[in-house]
């Protein structure tokens, strides 16, 4: 008697170790995923100049492009894993007879593939579009300060006040004769 999927007295497998390049590709997502709320966090204080701002976006960009080229890549492995696995075609039903060990276990490993290729690729996705916002959000940021910068009082060069203090902060300092 096969255990059914809803069955309590069934525990599930646990899943199989990861693959050392999926492992790999993980630990650097990992150190992306670091760096960007790191960077984030960084983004939250108010007080940042705009060459802050930029160097921020300055260190996004390459994660971003980063992160973009790994889905790329995984996209036709992914495709290709699924494939392999298509070929064995759909599980048998449950009162169909049982296939043969080789057969199961060779389906477990293409499922096991596709999953873990799924899995790391929605995973640098989801770290993509918080790079993608990240850099949304500095943008924000440096049009307010660029803004602000701009619509802040100043004297006019018609203002009388302008040319005195430019006389003033021209004129040497007096001194003291003893």
């Amino acid at each position: 008697r096969r255990p059914h999927a809803g069955d309590p007295t069934t525990t599930p497998a646990p899943p199989p170790p990861l693959s050392p390049e999926t492992r790999a590709l993980r630990s650097k997502l990992d150190a992306s995923k670091l760096d960007l709320d790191q960077r984030e966090a960084a983004l939250n204080r108010r007080d940042l100049s705009d060459a802050e701002l930029q160097g921020l976006r300055q260190g996004i960009d390459p994660i971003a492009e980063s992160l973009r080229a790994l889905v790329a890549d995984l996209a036709p492995k992914r495709d290709a894993a699924k494939a392999r696995l298509e070929q064995l075609g759909p599980k048998p039903e449950e009162d169909a007879p049982e296939e043969s060990a080789d057969v199961a276990r060779d389906r477990a490993e293409r499922e096991s593939a596709v999953a873990e290729l799924d899995e790391t690729q929605r995973l640098a996705r989801a770290i993509l579009i918080q790079a993608e916002q990240l850099t949304t959000q500095v943008g924000d940021r440096r049009r307010a300060v660029f803004t602000r910068a701009l619509f802040e009082r100043t004297y006019s060069l018609l203002s009388p006040d302008l040319w005195v203090a430019a006389a003033l902060a021209g004129r040497p300092a007096r001194c003291a004769r003893t």
